[in-house]
């Protein structure tokens, strides 16, 4: 719902999403006036980036979100 909570955390989930911006919108649209919103990822060349690599991974980006998002 609109303005429901004081806080929004997002941590290393932009750089996953098609739309990153709509995520920051949606952020926006659910804290409360005067509420903190919180979006932070890890540089990926940076000392504590990059990722460990699931086999999902491997199947490629189209055919990995196909997976996890069949019901």
């Amino acid at each position: 719902a609109d303005d429901s909570v004081d806080l929004c955390l997002s941590s290393n989930v932009a750089e996953h999403v098609r739309e990153p911006w709509l995520l920051g919108d949606e952020m926006r649209r659910v804290t409360r006036p005067g509420g903190l919103v919180v979006l932070s990822y890890t540089v990926w060349l940076g000392p504590f980036g990059g990722h460990e690599m699931g086999l999902t991974h491997y199947l490629g980006g189209r055919r990995a979100a196909e997976r996890y998002t069949r019901k």
